[in-house]
């Protein structure tokens, strides 16, 4: 039983399991997009170890750990076997998000204390956990075309990753590793699903600033009171919003309007 609660172990354990949940999470974007086998592969491999890779890359590592240990590797490629081969929608969907945030919580955690064990300062550390737990998803996005997730508009990800390396860190540096590992898998888990349920996201530039209303007028200051306008086309901040004609009006308007009486008159007489 000792053997099992070593620090390393449960170093290790938590990766494996980020590993495994984010490997399936890539595979089901793989799904979504039609890809075939091999894009299955790429895309879970790339999920689960890029960030970890990155970290290890910035450490100094010789070799990172995912080429190293074969636990790695093959918990990806059988994740992603098992993504091609099932359909993960309905209830895999809670269950996969929940993963997510599994992974969040371990990979930002086991990033910061790599740090530490390096003798790292705390930004440093932090910086780390949060690239070991997002940039695999940041990636994957960018494999498939599409703006990364984190960069805004979606719940709460990359800033749960902070917090979780913060206090990882803290931890780590008043002798509690298992303790921090606990705190950062149940946070990241339970905030990252009430995140996703309620729509909690960080508000935006043009949300905050007084440039940003200044700039674009009372335009965004109807969007803010009230969201159900659509939002301003960029053409609209160089020409100016026109008023919405109305085809049905315009032509009641031009039945109402009296025929103009035609000039018949001659010249000259």
């Amino acid at each position: 039983m000792d053997y099992l609660l070593e620090p390393e172990r449960f170093f290790r354990a938590a990766d494996v399991i980020g590993i495994f949940a984010n490997a399936l999470i890539g595979g089901a974007v793989a799904r979504s997009k039609g890809f075939d086998i091999i894009g299955f592969v790429v895309l879970a491999i790339t999920t689960a170890m890029a960030g970890g890779i990155l970290r290890d890359v910035i450490l100094g590592t010789t070799f990172p750990v995912a080429v190293t240990d074969p636990w790695y590797m093959s918990s990806a490629v059988v994740a992603a076997l098992l993504a091609f081969v099932l359909e993960l929608d309905g209830r895999w969907k809670i269950l996969l998000a929940a993963g997510d945030m599994v992974a969040l919580g371990c990979w930002s955690a086991t990033g910061a204390a790599k740090a530490a064990a390096a003798g790292l300062d705390l930004l440093p550390c932090i910086m780390l956990g949060v690239i070991t737990a997002v940039f695999g998803g940041m990636f994957r996005d960018v494999l498939v075309n599409q703006v990364p997730s984190v960069f805004g508009e979606n719940p709460l990800y990359a800033s749960l990753a902070v917090v979780s390396a913060f206090q990882m860190t803290l931890m780590l540096q008043a002798g509690h590793y298992r303790i921090g590992m606990v705190i950062s898998i149940v946070g990241c888990t339970v905030l990252g699903l009430l995140a996703q349920r309620r729509n909690w996201i960080l508000p935006s530039a043009a949300s905050l600033t007084l440039g940003g209303l200044v700039r674009v007028g009372p335009n965004l200051v109807r969007r803010i009171d009230h969201a159900e306008e659509p939002a301003m086309d960029i053409d609209d901040l160089d020409t100016g919003v026109l008023p919405r004609i109305d085809p049905a009006a315009t032509s009641s308007d031009t039945e109402q309007q009296p025929p103009q009486a035609k000039n018949n008159d001659k010249p000259g007489t």
